[in-house]
């Protein structure tokens, strides 16, 4: 194979980046997950009042306003004083001193304390095996928790065995054909898409998008997003005919359900954009990448990390159908926001680096 310019590797680059952002989408939404279950959680104090004391349900409702307000840090001081209450009053073998430490580690891993969330989340599960036995539902969940922080700090190998005895337990408990088993089910695909081992990520994706289609609908958001990153197997695959017919699909779903000028809608314009690039079909990329330029300056200014990423390809699509003016006139619009951090072949790994 002749070796790639760095045109092309920066081409390839910042495709990876946009895929891996794609890809890893499930990691970075659990952090808002997290930060929400912590805080409906806490809301939910009232209903254990009964059996705690009155301080201890103050605090507990302390972290979900703290956390609304975005003062994550300020609800992790008090998430660990309801800990240490907590612990006081039942002892640190208790399910109570489990969940307190669950939603102590919420809080570590939204803040980026990665390390401390793992050693939490491993108390967390200690106990929940000792009291309720290795093969209860909430160990899963444990189990989950822990490995999407794992994924959130890049270490995807660590994570996968920890998601495959949260996928026996639930395919045990709830089902093989549940969505909960589809949602630990598509957190195992995403690690085995970010080591490229495609051709088992696909089957997990598959089997995740039967299930979503079966139990949500075909309609649903979750049915698009396991099209998604089924998409992205075959993109990395170069089948892609197959990856434009799946992710074409998911653009109609999320156009329906959220409209055109939703971001995740915008983002699926994007992927296509990706695949129209490498068919060849730089008219329709340049299309693509001009509709999510427009979408993201608008949106999020000019500080978004992707729009580097999105004017590069644009740039590209423009050179690539001989449109030199139109593609130098991008480039000094974008020439003074370009850093050194911008990704290029040399420092990425080939074709795919998580959403």
């Amino acid at each position: 194979m002749r070796p790639k310019s760095r045109v092309c590797c920066q081409i390839d680059a910042d495709m990876d980046l946009l895929t891996t952002q794609r890809v890893n989408t499930a990691a970075q939404v659990w952090r808002a997950i997290g930060t929400i279950g912590l805080l409906l959680i806490s809301a939910s104090a009232g209903a254990r009042a009964r059996a705690e004391p009155t301080d201890l349900a103050s605090l507990r409702q302390r972290v979900g306003v703290l956390v609304g307000e975005g003062d994550q840090e300020g609800a992790l001081r008090v998430a660990q004083t309801v800990v240490a209450r907590v612990t006081a009053l039942h002892g640190p073998d208790h399910l109570e001193t489990a969940r307190s430490l669950c939603d102590e580690a919420n809080l570590h891993a939204a803040i980026g304390s990665y390390l401390e969330a793992q050693r939490l989340y491993t108390r967390a599960l200690a106990i929940r095996e000792s009291q309720l036995g290795p093969h209860d539902p909430s160990v899963a969940d444990v189990l989950l928790a822990s490995a999407e922080v794992l994924q959130v700090d890049s270490r995807h190998g660590d994570a996968i065995p920890l998601l495959q005895r949260a996928i026996t337990i639930r395919e045990d408990k709830l089902g093989p054909k549940h969505p909960g088993t589809a949602d630990a089910l598509n957190e195992l695909g995403v690690c085995l898409f970010v080591k490229e081992e495609y051709n088992e990520a696909a089957t997990v994706f598959e089997r995740c998008l039967v299930i979503q289609e079966k139990t949500l609908g075909p309609m649903h958001p979750d049915t698009a997003r396991a099209l998604t990153n089924l998409g992205h197997v075959y993109r990395q695959r170069e089948n892609y005919e197959k990856a434009e017919m799946l992710v074409v699909r998911a653009y109609g779903i999320f156009s329906e359900a959220f409209g055109k000028d939703h971001e995740v809608t915008v983002d699926s314009v994007d992927d296509m954009g990706l695949i129209w690039f490498l068919e060849g079909n730089y008219e329709g990329a340049e299309k693509c990448f001009g509709r999510v330029l427009e979408f993201r300056r608008s949106h999020f200014g000019e500080d978004d990390p992707q729009i580097t990423c999105t004017a590069n390809l644009l740039i590209a699509a423009y050179r690539a159908q001989g449109k030199e003016a139109e593609a130098d006139a991008l480039e000094q619009v974008f020439a003074s926001t370009k850093t050194d951090s911008t990704p290029t072949g040399e420092d990425t790994p080939k074709e795919i680096n998580n959403k």
